[in-house]
């Protein structure tokens, strides 16, 4: 690079070489000094002192430029972030740009700048400067100025500055070449430096950020967790009056507030003024109930600004310090009374129910907009809750309705089918005295066929059937039954003009012979029939039949039994009761006819 220099005086060939080899010894301590002291800042004034000791320079300062500063609009400035003084020029210390110069401050600065920018030293004897250019070195007391530009890549950095202020030393170029080599070591060094410390800055914010972006994820973590769980609670207890201080306390201590409630909307019965109510409340036990801290409810909600109940009446949450309201400090606040408040309101249905609130009693809490949306979740499952309980009372209010009138009905079909089966046994009991009297003519025969069609065609049946149990047959020791009369209804075939008269052996039949001989009756539909008489039953298509015993003078005297064919009946137990007194009527009739 081309050296620019104004020459006053030349020192002897001997001098210049002593110099150049303390300077060349100066520089290697530099260095040295540069890469052995670990901290750079002292590391780099180690450096300058070297130098300038070798030199006998008597202040050496670096100089960053900056092609535009942000606060000023001078395009183009400078700083000098190092220096090294001697201790009886302290004054220059005290004066030096530690702070932002700006070149169109400076006179003479420009073309200084335009030739470092070109890769040129510069030195000048203060002396043979204009008076403009002189005067920014009054009280410096300097006498010779050397600047060395510094480059990183081809880009100007900055530049040294080597001031002479005991003598007016004229730098030669050998004496220039190797400041020079200090100034792209240390300029190097101060560049690397400062990359590295930005690298680490960069480092530190980023951890510092993802620190604080884990410490948010793990708080809404926490939030989300907890909002779960009151779910999950609300959910799987139908008992709000149980469910709601346990959302409460979940809640509370998974945020750390110190006091969480539930406030409900109410009117006043006069005057149908908005009220708030006190509805649920959890509280850490060194905290006072809301009730007792100051607030005296029901609380009109015309008592707080119209911002706030607006904000809740649209929906929206609210947050707010207590101060804000009444004036007093955070810290003249008695014990227990809350900092700062946030409400979140609770709708059910679409319309607004009541507020879900929080009070810190130990600092001024600000809740960002992702805790207040996460707790917004929890006011809504809160509302669905009420939904559910409202909806679960109003279904339960009508199931007992339903149950009422159910009762009702059952009640009334009941008393019907009495009335109706006391009305049968009537007509029943009426049909056996008409019966009983026939039986009483001296003619059985004509009496009994008589009685029988006096009975069928009352009781609605298709067959009437006596038979008679013959205890000595030989084909079964539990004996037989014999066919001995028979009625009809007028469109059902007899059973004797189809089957025959016949005698039915107790062989294949023993249930039914035992349970006459037991004295109980016996009855069948059609698919309760099997072998033997399963083929008969289905060749007089009987669709179900009843078999009462009669016993005469304690014995089995035979049965008399009744068939449906048209339809399946089933027999109430009056029914039945009337059907045995009938039929025991005709089978004495009969014993006492044939004695």
């Amino acid at each position: 690079m081309v050296t620019k220099i104004q020459h006053n005086q030349q020192p002897t060939e001997q001098q210049a070489l002593s110099f150049q080899n303390k300077l060349l010894n100066g520089v290697a301590e530099a260095a040295r000094r540069l890469l052995a002291v670990e901290n750079f800042d002292q590391a780099v004034d180690g450096a300058l002192g070297a130098i300038a000791h070798a030199a006998n320079i008597d202040h050496i300062a670096v100089y960053e430029h900056h092609a535009r500063s942000r606060s000023q609009s001078q395009n183009e400035s400078s700083t000098c972030p190092y220096e090294w003084p001697v201790v009886k020029l302290k004054e220059i210390q005290e004066t030096s740009a530690q702070f932002c110069e700006f070149y169109d401050d400076i006179a003479g600065s420009k073309e200084w700048l335009a030739e470092l920018q070109a890769g040129c030293s510069v030195q000048k004897l203060i002396r043979r400067k204009s008076k403009s250019e002189q005067s920014n070195q009054e009280g410096e007391n300097t006498l010779l100025v050397l600047r060395i530009p510094i480059f990183v890549g081809e880009t100007y950095w900055g530049s040294f500055e080597f001031d002479n202020c005991m003598s007016e030393k004229i730098w030669d170029e050998a004496e220039i070449a190797m400041l020079q080599i200090a100034v792209a070591f240390i300029g190097s060094a101060i560049v690397r430096e400062r990359a590295h410390s930005a690298r680490e800055a960069v480092a530190t914010g980023r951890t510092t950020t993802l620190a604080t972006y884990n410490q948010e994820l793990h708080a809404h973590d926490r939030l989300l967790r907890c909002v779960n769980t009151v779910t999950q609670c609300l959910i799987a207890n139908d008992d709000l009056a149980l469910a709601f201080p346990a959302t409460l306390q979940i809640i509370g201590e998974s945020i750390h507030q110190c006091r969480v409630y539930i406030l409900r909307n109410s009117h006043h019965s006069d005057t149908g003024e908005l009220l708030f109510n006190l509805h649920a409340e959890w509280k850490l036990p060194s905290v006072p109930r809301k009730i007792t801290s100051g607030a005296k409810f029901p609380v009109s909600v015309s008592a707080f600004p119209d911002r706030l109940s607006a904000s809740l009446k649209a929906g929206q949450a609210i947050q707010f310090f207590a101060r804000e309201l009444d004036g007093i400090a955070s810290e003249d606040r008695p014990v227990g009374q809350a900092k700062s408040l946030l409400g979140i309101p609770i709708n059910v249905a679409g319309v607004w129910w009541g507020l879900l609130g929080f009070d810190d009693c130990n600092e001024e809490r600000v809740w960002a907009d992702a805790e207040v949306a996460i707790l917004e979740t929890a006011a809504t499952a809160i509302g669905n809750s009420i939904e559910r309980d409202r909806t679960r009372r109003a279904r339960e209010a009508v199931e007992r309705e339903m149950l009422i009138v159910r009762e009702r009905v059952a009640r009334t079909a009941e008393l019907e089918a009495a009335n109706a089966s006391l009305s049968a046994c009537d007509r029943w009991l009426e049909i056996t005295a008409v019966a009983n009297e026939l039986l009483s003519v001296t003619d059985i025969a004509t009496s009994v066929d008589s009685a029988l069609a006096i009975i069928g065609e009352n009781l609605e049946c298709d067959r009437l059937l006596i038979m008679r149990y013959l205890s000595t047959n030989d084909s079964h020791p539990l004996g037989a039954m014999q066919s001995l009369y028979e009625w009809d209804a007028p469109d059902i075939r007899s059973q004797i003009d189809r089957l025959g008269p016949s005698t039915i052996s107790a062989e294949g039949l023993e249930e039914r012979f035992l349970k006459f001989l037991a004295g109980q009756s016996v009855s069948s539909g059609a698919t309760d029939f099997s072998e033997p008489m399963w083929p008969a039953q289905k060749q007089l298509e009987i669709k179900s039949t009843y078999s009462v015993p009669v016993f005469v003078e304690g014995a089995l005297w035979g049965i008399v039994a009744i068939d449906y064919c048209h339809k399946t009946k089933q027999l109430s137990l009056a029914e039945l009761s009337v059907f045995k007194t009938a039929a025991t009527c005709l089978g004495s009739a009969i014993y006492h006819a044939n004695m």
